[in-house]
Formats: structure tokens, C-alpha cells, sequence
């Protein structure tokens, strides 16, 4: 009789509403073309690239967008089949932070970021007298 109701008892137990749930990781991001206080000249193109992946996703069901701090530096793009994001942009001196988010189909989301050092590029200074060879007299 004990067994019956051990038996009674365990089967009620399992009996659950909230049936089998799924699990959706997040997608995880990596920027790979540069390091967290690298140098860029402002002004000058520059090639960002990434990295996305996600357990429960294949990469090409992945979208990236590329952040700077005033906004979107690049729109939101599908991942390569190897998970490569790029994004072709030049940089102000007013940008610094360079954001490389990551989304699933499900909208969960991931994302890697590092600051640049924006430096303003050198002068140019072009000599328009004395014509060159010519000498100047005292």
C-alpha cells in the first residue's frame, strides 16, 4: 500500500501546465579588426570587422549594426556564413566608441564595443614661394 501511494504521488508530481520551454542563448559579438585604444586618423576609411555567433542560430540568420556614440555607423546587415560582420566607415573626431551589436531572429541580443583614439590628421603645407630652385637675395 505504501508503494501505491509513493507511486500516486509521483505521478501527480510530474503532472505540470508549464510543459517543455525553450531556451534561446544570447548571440555573442566580437570585433577582431581593431583593439580597444588603437589610433585612427580622422577622416580616413577605415575596415571594421567582426566576429557573431549564437548556439541556437546558424550565422546567417544573424544581423549586425555597428554603433559610434551619436548613433548608427553602419546599418544592420546579415552575418557572413563563417560569422563575418564588416563595415566600411570613416571616423570624426567626435567618435570615439565604436559599438558592434548582434541580433537573433528572436531578438535576443549581444554585443562588443572599444574606444579609438580619433586623432586629427597631420597638416599639409605647400611652399609657393620662392619657386623652387630660385634663390632670395638679402
Amino acid at each position: 500500500m505504501k508503494t501505491l501511494g509513493l507511486l500516486l504521488f509521483g505521478l501527480s508530481a510530474c503532472n505540470t501546465d508549464e510543459g517543455l520551454k525553450a531556451f534561446n542563448s544570447n548571440p555573442e559579438a566580437t570585433i577582431t579588426s581593431h583593439s580597444d585604444g588603437d589610433s585612427i586618423t580622422a577622416g580616413e576609411s577605415i575596415g571594421l570587422r567582426g566576429s557573431v555567433s549564437d548556439p541556437n542560430n546558424s550565422s546567417e540568420d544573424l544581423t549586425a549594426t555597428w554603433f559610434t556614440d551619436t548613433g548608427v555607423l553602419c546599418e544592420s546587415t546579415a552575418a557572413q556564413a563563417d560569422g563575418t560582420v564588416l563595415c566600411d566607415a570613416s571616423l570624426d573626431t567626435n567618435l570615439g566608441t565604436i559599438t558592434l551589436e548582434v541580433k537573433d531572429p528572436s531578438g535576443a541580443a549581444g554585443s562588443d564595443q572599444l574606444s579609438l583614439n580619433i586623432i586629427n590628421p597631420a597638416p599639409v603645407v605647400n611652399i609657393g614661394f620662392p619657386a623652387n630652385g630660385a634663390q632670395l637675395d638679402d
